[in-house]
């Protein structure tokens, strides 16, 4: 259910779905999450992208790209190039990283 929730929120997208970005993080803090869920709170943040959501989710996402199950990686890659500049600097190296390691 808790990502069927988290996907329901980046669907509805902005403005509405921006007050709840602080509440998809905690989720993504949770190291006991359900992989799937992370993967989904991942990709709506990218869905809720405005510089401010980059700048509260930018540790998040450094850690999501470092994920051990790979679709938290992949939404983590999707979501940071929705948010763009606010979490370049930080993931451009990672990224380059997963792209030459694979």
């Amino acid at each position: 259910m808790r990502e069927v929730i988290a996907a329901a929120i980046g669907t509805v997208g902005l403005p509405e779905g921006e007050s709840c970005v602080e509440s998809l993080i905690r989720c993504l803090s949770n190291n006991d999450e359900d992989p799937n869920v992370k993967a989904m709170c991942v990709w709506s943040l990218g869905r809720l992208a405005t510089p401010q959501t980059g700048e509260k989710a930018k540790k998040i996402l450094v850690s999501a790209l470092k994920d051990s199950y790979w679709k938290v990686r992949a939404a983590a890659c999707t979501a940071v190039a929705q948010i763009g500049e606010p979490v370049a600097q930080v993931t451009i190296p990672i990224l380059t990283k997963l792209l030459r390691d694979g």
